[in-house]
């Protein structure tokens, strides 16, 4: 699981039900790139508590990470019918994360 805190409460939840915890930023390709490294598949989710660009943003740098290192599997999390504009920002994030997909 990627975080930037592995200290937080719920890093450490995640480490003990079996997690391997990777520090990492969205906002750092690089701390992506080497989070990524020697990984199979990832799930992505967005999160629109910092705004919608914020969400876009962060969904096409883990889309972009899979695609340079050369993970075979990428789940994105979205919402139906995301598959088109819909003029509704929190469900037009994802239609832009989806296109760029």
């Amino acid at each position: 699981a990627l975080t930037r805190n592995s200290s937080s409460r719920t890093s450490n939840t995640l480490r003990n039900m079996g997690a391997e915890i990777v520090v990492g930023n969205n906002d750092d390709s690089g701390s992506l790139e080497r989070a990524a490294s020697g990984v199979d598949s990832v799930f992505g989710n967005g999160n629109t508590d910092d705004g919608d660009d914020i969400e876009v943003r962060h969904g096409k740098a883990i889309s972009d990470t899979a695609k340079t290192v050369g993970i075979p599997h990428l789940v994105y999390s979205s919402m139906a019918n995301a598959d088109h504009r819909t003029g509704t920002a929190h469900a037009d994030s994802k239609y832009e994360i989806e296109k760029h997909i």
